[in-house]
């Protein structure tokens, strides 16, 4: 990259951002530098089993039989068939090619019933 301030590439030009860039590299090298013969402490890697762990999958099988299961012991009663309480006509508007003319049909609910 070139500085726009004295048109050299940046750290190299004698412009005060130029030699900042290029002081602030030099201590970068230096603390590179000082890091390089540090010794870090080993790393403790906890390697996992290969070994499936069945006891989960046990688990969760007895939870999903449970849930999904008849229980023999719960009697349950079929609900009874829903009744449709019909107490004033149905009003059925059919529409026809023409616009002026709509027909309305008219249900009774007692003829309905039988």
């Amino acid at each position: 990259m070139i500085c726009e301030a004295c048109r050299q590439p940046l750290g190299e030009g004698q412009c005060p951002e130029c030699r900042a860039l290029a002081s602030e590299m030099a201590a970068n090298a230096e603390a590179l530098e000082a890091l390089r013969y540090e010794e870090m402490d080993p790393l403790q890697i906890r390697i996992p089993s290969r070994r499936p762990n069945y006891a989960w999958l046990a688990a969760a099988a007895v939870v999903l039989m449970a849930i999904l299961l008849p229980r023999p012991w719960e009697k349950r009663e079929p609900a009874p068939p829903p009744t449709l309480a019909v107490s004033e006509p149905l009003k059925i508007k059919m529409l026809t090619p023409d616009p002026t003319v709509v027909i309305y049909w008219l249900t009774d609910p007692k003829e309905e019933q039988r």
